[in-house]
């Protein structure tokens, strides 16, 4: 398993898809200076490895993950990381 942590930062707006809007990697939040598990997390939760690219809409999380050897899709709630 793996960890998603969440900063405040993360909050600041939609991320739809792979690099963001449009595909430019360009956010419009502002984020911290300092990241650590101590400094800056709102939450973190345990997540099946992959190689997706978070998806941030509304509320909601979208992530991809592989788990015994199949691809997943799950939704985790923005605000408290709880499994959707």
């Amino acid at each position: 398993m793996a960890q998603l942590a969440v900063g405040f930062s993360c909050f600041a707006g939609d991320w739809p898809q792979f690099r963001g809007e449009g595909g430019l990697g360009i956010g419009t939040g502002k984020p911290p200076s300092e990241f650590s598990a101590e400094k800056n997390l709102k939450w973190q939760v345990e997540v099946p490895f992959g190689h997706s690219s978070p998806c941030l809409w509304g509320d909601k999380i979208a992530l991809t993950g592989l788990s015994e050897g199949k691809l997943v899709t799950f939704c985790v709630s923005r605000n408290d990381g709880r499994e959707l």
